[in-house]
């Protein structure tokens, strides 16, 4: 159950099976060790990464869990013992990439994939765009922006005019500093409500029309990879608030 270099693309992946360990070793800074292995079902992803070095406070190792295309559905650093978790929407093929940080150790490492089937309460990547958002039902969903980069879409569909009510609940707990903005918008992308935080939040946005609305969360200049949940509510009526888009005397919003 060792690796097989070379393997340093997703084409040239070392094959493992579930439920196994295996060794591998970076064998400079620019190596790139990639894995694949077949689920039969879609669910959940967990890849348990055990170097030899074991450092909390230093990041030796880029961990990385992407599709067959290369898209990455999740992705952590780290330099001692821990787990790194994805969802896959579909059976079929999907790959581990392993890397060096800026502090590059040749040490050997031990990892093992596992995988449970079902797809639970979590985002499904990648879902970066309106088209590709994950639709947020009537239960909250957890999710991690992979990169500073990253924007995570969810899709939400309202029945009428009213106010949707959205609670962002991250793991951070700032209340000095905002980690993430969360926005809701229409279905041409236009924001009809925006926070900055760094804590828990809820806030509204108030729409006029019935149909898809979006819920985006994406990076501010601090990123932060730990999870979030989001979660709605909709209920109807305007309560007498402004209805965005209205930025122009052809787009006020009526009032009484």
């Amino acid at each position: 159950n060792y690796e097989v270099e070379n393997n340093q693309s997703r084409n040239t992946a070392t094959p493992i099976s579930l439920n196994n360990f295996y060794t591998g070793q970076l064998n400079d800074n620019t190596d790139r060790d990639y894995f694949s292995f077949t689920i039969d079902q879609p669910g959940s992803i967990d890849l348990t990464f055990k170097p030899s070095v074991d450092d909390q406070y230093n990041d030796y190792y880029n961990l990385s869990i992407t599709d067959s295309n290369g898209s990455v559905l999740a992705s952590s650093s780290t330099g001692d013992d821990s787990t790194l978790s994805a969802t896959a929407a579909t059976s079929g093929s999907y790959r581990v990439q392993i890397t060096g940080t800026n502090r590059w150790r040749d040490d050997p490492y031990q990892f093992q994939v596992t995988t449970t089937a079902g797809l639970g309460n979590v985002e499904l990547e990648p879902n970066n765009s309106r088209s590709e958002a994950t639709d947020l039902g009537s239960e909250a969903l957890t999710g991690q922006l992979l990169s500073s980069d990253d924007k995570d879409y969810y899709k939400i569909n309202v029945t009428g005019q009213g106010k949707i009510n959205v609670t962002f609940d991250p793991t951070k707990n700032d209340q000095y500093n905002d980690y993430f903005y969360v926005m809701v918008m229409d279905s041409s992308g236009q924001i009809l409500s925006r926070v900055a935080t760094g804590q828990d939040v809820s806030f509204t946005a108030y729409v006029e029309n019935a149909g898809d609305y979006y819920i985006n969360v994406e990076s501010t200049n601090r990123y932060d990879s730990e999870s979030y949940t989001i979660d709605y509510a909709f209920a109807s009526g305007t309560d007498n608030y402004e209805v965005e888009n209205n930025q122009s005397r052809n787009t006020a919003t009526p009032i009484s």
